[in-house]
């Protein structure tokens, strides 16, 4: 009689250690789901960050450009005086 007990037992022992390689491999699915998502997320932040940072220092350019066509305007016209 003892052979079938050890056998179901080992038969037990197989099943719960299959069921916890598919828990823990569930597991990591699910780390490295939200660890891309978070690497997804960083990135797409730091994208737009560089994106502001561009339409930033272009709106500088943009106005320092006009500040001075505006001063040289001026001048023009005090020298043509």
């Amino acid at each position: 009689m003892p052979r079938p007990t050890s056998a179901v037992l080992a038969l037990l022992l197989a099943a719960w250690s299959f069921d916890a390689r598919a828990q823990d491999a569930n597991r990591v699915r699910a780390m490295n789901a939200v660890s891309d998502l978070s690497r997804a997320h960083r990135e797409q932040t730091e994208t737009l960050r560089r994106m502001e940072t561009v339409q930033r220092d272009r709106a500088r350019a943009d106005d320092r450009t006009r500040r001075n066509a505006e001063r040289d305007s001026r001048s023009m016209r005090r020298f043509d005086r």
